[in-house]
């Protein structure tokens, strides 16, 4: 959310890797607005399907351990990531691209780092910290000037081609 001075020095492997994501995560709101007409739940499985293999697949690659989890707390959070955590915000996400245009789901996706820094201070009882107040005040800021405010609506209205009934006749 803040990048200061000390955080200049990443890793070119992790650092590509959130390109990536973020990468696909775009696509994949493009992809979803193309098979929108399609129930979210065939949509979901279909894609966390592929999904799974490929994540399986990339594990075995690298020679990752499989096993089930034991502890309580790491079941239920488990139970949480498989249903809501992704089944759940990946349908919701489908029905936001059926009424929305792809760049307008975008947004949402700006937001995510806001609350979950949110509900961990209010979960977890994590600091917040003032470099992450001030990245979430610019990232709101940036959905509000980028979006939301009444000329980011005109800049938008203005680029959009006019149906014929719009069109006055001469």
């Amino acid at each position: 959310m803040f990048v200061g001075p000390q955080d200049l020095d990443l890793p070119v492997i992790p650092l590509l890797a959130v390109f990536v994501a973020a990468v696909s995560i775009g696509e994949s709101v493009i992809l979803g607005k193309r098979v929108s007409g399609n129930h979210p739940a065939v949509v979901n499985a279909v894609a966390m399907t592929i999904g799974a293999f490929g994540l399986l697949g990339l594990s075995a690659v690298v020679g990752e351990q499989w096993a089930l989890p034991r502890q309580p707390a790491v079941v239920w959070s488990l139970v949480y990531l498989v249903t809501l955590g992704s089944v759940g915000l990946f349908v919701l996400i489908l029905l936001v691209v059926r009424r929305w245009t792809a760049s307008a789901t975008s947004y949402a996706f700006v937001l995510f780092p806001v609350v979950t820094m949110a509900l961990g201070a209010w979960l977890a009882d994590e600091p917040l910290t003032l470099d992450g107040v001030v990245g979430a005040v610019l990232v709101m800021a940036g959905v509000w000037f980028g979006a939301l405010s009444p000329a980011a609506r005109r800049a938008t209205d203005i680029g959009e081609p006019r149906s014929p009934a719009a069109v006055e006749s001469p």
